[in-house]
C-alpha cells in the first residue's frame, strides 16, 4: 500500500486538531505521502486517502465523522472524529502493539475526538487542551492569513506530542506487565513491593484491588504511598494513619516503632524510609 501512497486530501482553511493529527498519522504510515489542503472534488476523487473530508469512513481510504450518523463511537461512548478514526486504521501498525495503540487513543485521541464533535468541556476557558494549543495555532484576525504554513507548524507540533505519547504508552504497557508480575509475586497482596520507580498507578488502580501501600526506591531512600480510589479522583483506598501526618526522624520512628523511618507527609499519603526494610515495615503498620 505504501507504494502506490502518494496523496492525501484534508480541507483547507482553518484547521483542528482533529484534521491536524489525522494528517500526521498518516505521515507516519506513509512518509512519502503528499498532503493536500483543499476541498475542490477533483482533488477528493483522484487521492488515495481523504481526512476530515468527503463524507463517509470506511476505514481505508476515507476517514470522515461529519456525515449523518457520524463515524462510529467508542466502548466508552466518545465519538469518532477523523484523528481517531485515522488512528484506529493505522495505530497498531505503527506502535507494533495493540495495548499501546489502545492508551495512545485513551490519552490523546479520545480527547481530540471528544472536542471536536463537541464533547469536551471547556465552560470556564481555563482549561487548555491540545486541542486548543493547535487550534490557536491558525492566524489571527489582526494576521496575514497563511493557513497553509501555520498547518505545518502545527503538524510540527503534532508529530512531537504524537511521538512523546507513544513513548509514554509503551512505558505505561510495560510497567504494567511489571506491575502484574510483583503482585504475583508478593508476600502480601495488600503490599505491592517494586525495585525500581516505575509508574504504577493505572496498573494498581485498574486490575489490582487490593493493593493499599505500594513500596518503592526514591533518590538513594525507599517510599511506601497510598493507592487513590480512582485515578484523577481524590480519596485514598487507605490513608497512612491520622497519627503520623507530619512527623519526621525520631518523633515518626518513636510511633511506628520503624528505627529507619524518616518522615510522613502531613496529608498522609506517603512517608519515607532509609531502607527497602524500613518501608515495607511502614506499610505493614499503616494496615494494623
Amino acid at each position: 500500500m505504501e507504494r502506490r501512497m502518494k496523496v492525501a486530501v484534508t480541507h483547507d482553511g482553518i484547521f483542528h486538531a482533529d484534521d491536524v493529527f489525522a494528517a500526521v498519522v498518516v505521515r507516519r504510515m506513509f512518509p512519502r505521502v503528499r498532503i493536500i489542503r483543499t476541498r475542490h472534488p477533483d482533488h477528493l476523487a483522484a487521492a488515495d486517502l481523504r481526512l476530515d473530508v468527503g463524507g463517509k469512513s470506511d476505514g481505508a481510504t476515507d476517514f470522515d465523522h461529519h456525515q449523518p450518523g457520524g463515524a462510529g463511537v467508542r466502548p466508552n461512548g466518545v465519538p469518532y472524529a477523523a484523528a481517531g478514526l485515522v488512528w484506529l486504521a493505522f495505530g497498531e501498525r505503527l506502535t507494533h502493539s495493540a495495548s499501546v495503540a489502545l492508551e495512545v487513543d485513551r490519552t490523546l485521541f479520545q480527547s481530540i475526538d471528544a472536542h471536536d464533535n463537541g464533547y469536551a468541556p471547556c465552560a470556564d476557558g481555563m482549561t487548555v487542551t491540545v486541542s486548543h494549543v493547535i487550534s490557536r495555532m491558525n492566524p489571527d484576525w489582526q494576521e496575514a492569513a497563511n493557513y497553509d504554513a501555520c498547518f505545518a507548524q502545527a503538524s510540527a507540533l503534532a508529530a512531537t506530542i504524537l511521538d512523546r505519547t507513544i513513548v509514554r504508552a509503551v512505558g505505561i504497557v510495560q510497567a504494567e506487565r511489571e506491575v502484574m508480575v510483583a503482585i504475583q509475586n508478593a508476600d502480601d497482596p495488600r503490599i505491592l513491593v517494586l525495585d525500581r520507580f516505575i509508574p504504577w498507578q493505572t496498573a494498581v488502580c485498574t486490575l489490582a484491588e487490593e493493593v493499599q501501600f505500594v513500596v518503592f526506591p526514591s533518590m538513594g531512600t525507599w517510599r511506601v504511598q497510598v493507592v487513590p480510589q480512582q485515578l484523577g479522583v481524590p480519596g485514598n483506598r487507605r490513608s497512612l494513619p491520622a497519627a503520623w501526618a507530619g512527623l519526621e526522624g525520631s518523633a515518626l520512628q518513636a510511633i511506628t516503632g520503624v528505627s529507619e523511618a524518616t518522615f510522613a507527609h502531613r496529608g498522609l499519603f506517603i512517608a519515607g524510609a532509609a531502607s527497602k526494610a524500613g518501608a515495607y515495615a511502614l506499610a505493614q503498620k499503616a494496615l494494623q
